[in-house]
């Protein structure tokens, strides 16, 4: 699986620049999903009782990531 961190993120498009569009769709999104959705099941079984303050840090860290994008 291909994580786009830096310093490697600049490596990402020319990863995927010779497959065709809907295997770099595949690739792209499945690992994200499946990471999402572990995590969301880390969130709700182990930090039930901190709900509110990690929803209130991940609606943060999401408002973030969108607007402010270098």
């Amino acid at each position: 699986m291909k994580i786009g961190l830096a310093p490697f993120h600049f490596w990402i498009p020319q990863i995927y620049s010779g497959a065709p569009n809907i295997i770099t769709l595949i690739l792209l999104v499945l690992p994200k999903f499946g990471f999402f959705i572990l995590f969301m099941k880390l969130y709700y079984y182990v930090f039930t009782f901190m709900h509110l303050i990690f929803f209130d840090l991940i609606c943060i860290i999401v408002l973030f990531s969108l607007f402010f994008v270098r």
